[in-house]
This record gives structure tokens, C-alpha cells and sequence, in this order.
């Protein structure tokens, strides 16, 4: 197949709603594809003005893709951030826990004082 009728087949409208089903990877290895056999002296006015509203649809999804996964990253380093702030606390409480009953702090005061449950303290108790 000759790479100016791989083009234009490609770039076709009638395509794009196929293109647009494919995943982003996909989508990007032709575009990629076409941008390496794409010669814009050889295009007509037509198919350059398909060729180009094929590029601008391919980088407005790329855009949106690496939006949408820094968002995401960012997102889960902060979950981890508070998650991992909250368990340091529940570990401080156990500790604190532990030394109240060394010195026979009842139960009851211990949970209300550290925020443990009171089967959470008495699990630690040995």
C-alpha cells in the first residue's frame, strides 16, 4: 500500500469514530505513524486540513490523558499522605496506651484518653 493512500484512508473522516474507540496508546502510534509518512508538500489543501484536524484531535486527547493522570497522582500522594498521618497516630495512641497500663490506668480512661476503642486496648494488654 503506498503511503499517501494509507493517509488518506487513515485520516478519513468517515474513520475517526473508529480512531476515537481505540485506546490513547494506540491512537498515538498512528498519529505517530502518519507524522513520519505525511510529506505536507506532497498533501493536497484537503488532506492537509484533514491531517491537521487529525493532529490537533490527537494532542487535545493526549493533553486531556496527562491532565487526567497527574490529577490522579496527585491525588493518591495526598490519600497516602493522610493515610499514613493517621496511622502514625494510631501507633502513638497504642503506645501511650501501653505505657497507661503499665501504671493499672483502667480501660475505660485509657480508651477516652488516646481515642482507642476499649477492645483495641484491651488487645494490648498482655
Amino acid at each position: 500500500m503506498k503511503p499517501s493512500i494509507f493517509l488518506n484512508e487513515l485520516i478519513d473522516l468517515k474513520h475517526m469514530k473508529t480512531l476515537e474507540k481505540m485506546p490513547f496508546e494506540a491512537q498515538h502510534k498512528i498519529f505517530k505513524r502518519l507524522a513520519e509518512i505525511a510529506d505536507s508538500k506532497t498533501l493536497t489543501k484537503e488532506e492537509q486540513e484533514k491531517y491537521d484536524n487529525s493532529m490537533m484531535v490527537m494532542w487535545d486527547n493526549y493533553a486531556v490523558y496527562k491532565h487526567a493522570e497527574e490529577k490522579g497522582t496527585i491525588k493518591g500522594e495526598a490519600k497516602g499522605r493522610a493515610e499514613g498521618r493517621a496511622e502514625g497516630k494510631k501507633e502513638k495512641a497504642k503506645e501511650i496506651a501501653l505505657n497507661l497500663l503499665a501504671y493499672h490506668t483502667p480501660i475505660e480512661v485509657i480508651a477516652k484518653t488516646t481515642g482507642l476503642t476499649i477492645e483495641e486496648v484491651k488487645k494490648l494488654k498482655p
